[in-house]
C-alpha cells in the first residue's frame, strides 16, 4: 500500500509540475506578467501569458548560454522572445509566432557616412555589409556577441575583418549602443525600427539615416522555444489555440503598431493580416 501511494504521489507531482519560463532579457522580470506596455515583444509576451496566469510557471533570468543549456534539457523548459531559425528549429519546439516586427535596419550618419549609389540596389536596400566595408574599410559596426540577427545578417558579419567589428556582450543595453553611435564611437549599428524609435536621442534623429539590407527577410517572427517533454508539448498546444485567437484582435494589432514608425504600418497590418490567414489556415486541415 505504501510503495501504490508513493507511486501516485510522484505521479501527481508529474503532472503538476511547473513549466520553467526562461527569459536572458534582465528587463522581462518586471516586463512580464504584468498589463503595463514596455515593449512590442513584452506587451505582445503578456497577451498570452496572462492568459495562462504567473502561477503557471516557474520564472528565472538567466544568461544566453545558460538558456540554451535548459533548453536541451529533459526538464519542461520554456524561453520568451526566440526566433526560429533552422539549427534551432531542429532542437527545440516552438509556438506560432507570437509578434512580428520589421526586421533589421543598418543606420549610418547621413554626413559622416553617407551611402553611395554604388552600395545600394534598384529596391533601396544596402547591397550587402561586405561592400559597405570594403567602401569604409576604417568604419566600425557593432556585433552582439550569441545574438541571432537573422540568418542573412549573421553570416554577413561572421565574413567582415575583425577590425571592423566592436564586439558588445549579448543583450547590451539598447540605450547603451545607441549612445556609442550618437557619440561617434562606432559608424554604423544594426537595430529595429522600433528599438531605435524608442531609444535614439530625438534631436539627433534627423541626422542619421537607415537602410533595409538585401536578400533578408522584411520582418521576423518572435516565438517561445521549449526542450521536448510531454508538458511542453501540451503548453504549445495551448498557447497555439489562444495566440491564434489573438491574431485577428484590434488589441493584437494595435500592441504592434503602437511601437513602429508610421512609415510601417500599411506593411505590419498586412503582415500580420497574412500571418493570421496562415496559421488560422493550418489548424483548419
Amino acid at each position: 500500500m505504501k510503495y501504490l501511494l508513493l507511486i501516485l504521489l510522484l505521479f501527481c507531482a508529474c503532472c503538476n509540475a511547473k513549466i520553467l519560463l526562461i527569459s536572458n532579457e534582465p528587463a522581462d522580470e518586471y516586463r512580464l506578467f504584468t498589463k503595463k506596455s514596455h515593449s512590442l515583444e513584452s506587451d505582445t509576451n503578456n497577451l498570452l501569458l496572462n492568459q495562462f496566469g504567473r502561477d503557471y510557471f516557474d520564472f528565472k533570468i538567466v544568461t544566453p548560454a545558460k538558456l540554451n543549456q535548459l533548453l536541451t534539457s529533459e526538464e519542461p523548459v520554456c524561453a520568451v522572445s526566440r526566433l526560429k531559425t533552422p539549427s534551432r528549429q531542429q532542437a527545440f519546439l516552438f509556438t506560432i509566432p507570437i509578434h512580428l516586427y520589421p526586421s533589421h535596419r543598418l543606420y549610418y550618419f547621413k554626413q559622416r557616412t553617407p551611402m553611395d549609389a554604388s552600395l545600394v540596389n534598384a529596391t533601396g536596400k544596402l547591397k550587402s555589409l561586405a561592400s559597405l566595408m570594403a567602401y569604409y574599410p576604417q568604419a566600425i559596426i557593432i556585433k552582439e556577441v550569441g545574438k541571432s540577427y537573422g540568418n542573412t545578417i549573421d553570416s554577413a558579419l561572421a565574413q567582415l575583418e575583425p577590425q571592423n567589428v566592436a564586439i558588445r556582450p549579448y543583450k547590451t543595453s539598447a540605450q547603451t549602443i545607441m549612445e556609442q553611435f550618437s557619440e561617434g564611437k562606432v559608424d554604423f549599428i544594426l537595430a529595429y525600427p522600433a528599438i531605435f524609435q524608442q531609444s535614439f536621442p530625438k534631436d539627433k534623429a534627423h541626422l542619421v539615416g537607415s537602410l533595409p539590407i538585401a536578400n533578408n527577410l522584411p520582418h521576423l517572427e518572435g516565438h517561445i522555444a521549449c526542450s521536448h517533454t510531454r508538458e511542453t508539448q501540451a503548453f504549445i498546444e495551448k498557447a497555439n489555440q489562444m495566440i491564434r485567437a489573438l491574431y485577428p484582435t484590434n488589441t493584437y494589432l494595435t500592441t504592434h503598431l503602437k511601437y513602429l514608425p508610421k512609415q510601417d504600418h500599411t506593411l505590419i497590418t498586412r503582415r500580420l493580416a497574412m500571418l493570421s490567414a496562415k496559421y488560422q489556415q493550418g489548424a483548419a486541415k
